[in-house]
């Protein structure tokens, strides 16, 4: 199946509305290691300090 234009565009659209999170506490800055979720609190969690008060950074 081959990709549309549209579909390309779609694909690059999400790319670009990329989400990091920088930790509160402990000053991670997000980088390439990714965050534990919390399925039962459905929060992200810093994997450096374990610490769920994590601010949003949009790429």
């Amino acid at each position: 199946m081959r990709l549309t234009n549209i579909d390309a565009l779609k694909a690059q659209q999400s790319q670009n509305k990329r989400i990091l999170y920088k930790c509160t506490s402990c000053s991670w800055d997000g980088g390439i290691v990714e965050t534990f979720y919390d399925e039962i609190l459905g929060l992200h969690r810093c994997p450096n300090c374990s610490n769920y008060e994590l601010e949003k950074i949009f790429i």
